[in-house]
């Protein structure tokens, strides 16, 4: 799809009332990316797992921990997996509440009757006797007809939203791990700093950030005609025209910036396992030209599409 086209369909939608918003935007989603409602959701299963192979040894091990996921979506399965694989708690917020029981459940369900979904996607997390312990209270609590309510008991999940990262009901030293999976580049620069220093509050003196970064052009993803560092042509200004909107909103930060945010909170950032898009680095090599703002950044940063972001206290 034709990424101007569908920056103005998610302009249009974001405009519309909060159900029938959210039900376009699905359908948006399904046709652009080919999204399957009742997969059981194997992309978050796969967060899970990476997220968890992204944790320091000296923060290991993490089972028996809380974790506190940012940017929950429209299904719980990245916190179920890592409840699964040995968390003690887990909470997980969002700006606004874009879950939907029905939605949760079908995955949850699709999981019950394909568990090699399950076990494929998180690989060695799964093979151990507290896993399987979990994964059959899960799939007997599953055979009835459980509420939301009663499988966040069950996990010890707490789904909170709306909730303000900014300022969290939440008592200090909580969290052992603070994580998020391709959620960061959606938030403001400005309110990204007020989230990093609140997190300082909230995670205990040894906790620990596990993030995963995605710093591409969203629109890149369908289509195939531009690439990750599209949208590093425009001024601020330009770009707003875009993408400002709930549905379409990217930062734009580049990996430097965002060490740069957990530096100014009090964190020491490591930056890992950084992947660079060759065609954005070509194209930047062939004259692609980005904006002033940009071009105090070496082609490499400017063409880093992905990397993880791990930071510990200052003090820790």
């Amino acid at each position: 799809m034709n990424w101007r086209l569908k920056a103005r369909l998610l302009s249009t939608a974001a405009t519309l009332p909060d159900g029938l918003s959210s039900a376009v935007l699905l359908l948006l989603q399904r046709i652009a990316n080919r999204q399957k409602r009742g997969t059981g959701g194997a992309l978050w299963l796969r967060a899970a797992a990476r997220t968890l192979r992204a944790i320091p040894e000296d923060r290991l091990p993490f089972e028996g921990k809380t974790f506190m996921e940012i940017g929950t979506g429209r299904g719980l399965i990245l916190s179920v997996a890592l409840w699964l694989c040995g968390a003690k708690r887990v909470v997980s917020i969002d700006l606004r509440r874009y879950l939907t029981f029905g939605r949760f459940r079908d995955d949850l369900d699709h999981l019950r009757t394909h568990p090699d979904i399950l076990t494929d996607a998180l690989g060695e997390f799964a093979k151990n006797d507290l896993f399987e312990e979990r994964w059959t209270r899960l799939k007997q609590a599953l055979a009835g007809s459980p509420t939301l309510d009663d499988l966040q008991q069950l996990m010890d999940i707490q789904y909170l939203a709306p909730a303000d990262a900014r300022s969290l009901d939440m008592p200090d030293n909580t969290l052992d791990f603070y994580v998020s999976f391709n959620v960061l580049e959606y938030i403001p620069e400005q309110v990204l700093d007020a989230v990093v220093e609140e997190s300082r509050r909230v995670l205990k003196p040894d906790g620990c950030h596990v993030h995963c970064l995605d710093c591409g052009d969203y629109f890149a993803v369908a289509d195939p005609a531009i690439t990750s560092i599209n949208f590093l042509q425009f001024s601020q200004e330009e770009w707003a025209r875009y993408a400002n909107n709930r549905y379409a909103y990217e930062n734009r930060l580049r990996v430097d910036d965002y060490a740069a945010t957990f530096e100014r909170a009090g964190f020491v950032p490591t930056i890992a396992k950084s992947i660079v898009d060759p065609r954005a680095l070509a194209a930047l090599q062939a004259g692609f030209s980005v904006h002033d703002e940009f071009k105090n950044k070496s082609p490499e940063m400017l063409a880093t599409k992905s990397a993880w972001l791990i930071a510990r206290a200052l003090s820790s």
